[in-house]
């Protein structure tokens, strides 16, 4: 069974190719270099863990033969959330833009990248930290335009009462939760699988650049679906 490994900062990268009637599979594990808690909750723990992953990711995305269905879902959802960690605004969208164009549900494919896109005009527009009134108002401002242009119907709307309720629901104290619970499965093993990887990156995503702006993105799908009542 053959394997490629990649070392570099402390990761740990194993791919091994499988062969199998459904298709290319890939089995891959990571080496944590702290807890989870620490991971998703200081910048200074997940920064070195996050630098040399984006270059195993993208490795990944360009190994041969391909990565196929859920795996390379998950490279891309990866590949997204680190750039935007990083500040890479064309690796972001470029990537989101991949994700867009393996999407076949019309409402969903129009929305694809819309969030994306307007982080990064906000934070193209703002230095200022995710919690301040600035950066609120700028990612409100660019979240709005971005709503606006996506076509109209039924199935439109509610993809977007999905995603509005699903951004109300999110909080601090269940992600935290979460961080905590997957950090009893994986701390004392101190290796992830792609799946608690991704987890990770999520975990960090939704708590440092989702929660302090939950209520302005909530406040911009509000609006967005008031223009649209009949």
């Amino acid at each position: 069974m053959p394997a490629s490994r990649f070392l570099s900062a402390g990761v740990l990268l194993l791919v091994f190719a499988l062969a199998s009637p459904e298709g290319l599979r890939a089995a891959v594990e990571w080496s944590l270099p702290g807890r989870v808690m620490d991971l998703v909750t200081r910048p200074e723990v997940f920064g070195p863990f996050a630098a040399p992953l984006r270059g195993e990711v993208k490795r990944a995305l360009e190994a041969v033969p391909a990565p196929a269905g859920e795996h390379r879902s998950r490279l891309l959802s990866l590949q997204v959330h680190l750039a935007l960690a990083a500040g890479d605004g064309p690796v972001a969208l470029d990537t989101a833009e991949r994700i867009r164009e393996s999407m076949t549900d019309p409402a969903e494919r129009a929305f694809a990248g819309v969030l994306t896109r307007a982080a990064i005009e906000a934070r193209n527009a703002s230095a200022a930290p995710a919690s301040a009134p600035a950066y609120a108002a700028a990612l409100r401002a660019a979240l709005e335009r971005e709503l606006a242009r996506l076509p109209s119907g039924a199935a439109t709307t509610a993809l977007l009462v999905r995603q509005r309720d699903r951004l109300r629901a999110l909080d601090r104290g269940t992600l935290l939760a979460e961080a905590e619970a997957l950090g009893r499965r994986l701390d004392g093993p101190g290796r992830a699988d792609l799946a608690a990887v991704d987890l990770i990156v999520r975990l960090h995503h939704r708590l440092e650049n989702v929660v302090p702006v939950r209520d302005t993105l909530v406040a911009s799908f509000d609006a967005a679906l008031a223009r649209r009542a009949p």
